[in-house]
């Protein structure tokens, strides 16, 4: 919806990236606390304290039990408006003027802009934690975008944008693993 979200109504798009967005932020918490038990279970070996594993794998561990049971709750709560309003998007997605264009040429402006975006991540990050974030989640946009138009029913693209999409998983999955071993560096 970043990406292609101009084919659309734009009031639509917006309800459902607001809703998709409080998913997100609910769904995130829960999944930093699993990478951090992951982390420090595969790092701790029998070595170490008592004290050690209760705070890096037994206190992550009560967390993610926490934040799991408030995400079943924001699911049962919220979780059927969001899907619906997901549903009637798919089913009836009403496009824009803009989705009249030829596709080849519009698409491939659309993916050029995230290109840019992504130089531009580049091109800022200082390597501090939050501006290679920033760069990951730019790459991650333009990798989900130009799979999105590489496979069918929508190949609009061939060898050069599978090209880019890999180049993109290589920045999110390399700056992903960064990240996931720096944050919990800074826990333990």
């Amino acid at each position: 919806l970043a990406v292609f979200g101009s084919l659309f109504d734009d009031a639509r798009v917006r309800r459902l990236r607001s809703a998709l967005a409080e998913l997100g932020d609910e769904l995130g918490g829960a999944r930093d606390v699993e990478v951090r038990l992951e982390h420090a279970e595969r790092h701790l070996d029998g070595t170490a304290s008592h004290e050690v594993r209760a705070r890096l794998v037994d206190a992550e561990r009560e967390q993610y039990r926490r934040l799991h049971r408030e995400l079943v709750a924001f699911l049962r709560e919220a979780g059927d408006e969001q899907r619906r309003r997901l549903e009637d998007f798919i089913v009836d997605p009403q496009f824009s003027a803009l989705a009249t264009k030829a596709a080849r040429a519009e698409l491939a402006r659309l993916l050029e802009r995230q290109c840019r975006r992504v130089w531009k991540a580049a091109s800022a990050a200082t390597g501090d934690l939050e501006s290679l974030h920033r760069l990951r989640r730019a790459a991650r946009r333009l990798r989900y975008a130009s799979e999105a138009v590489i496979d069918e029913p929508a190949a609009v693209f061939g060898d050069d944008v599978r090209a880019l999409a890999a180049a993109a998983q290589e920045v999110q999955d390399v700056l992903g693993d960064h990240r996931d071993e720096l944050l919990f560096a800074m826990q333990v």
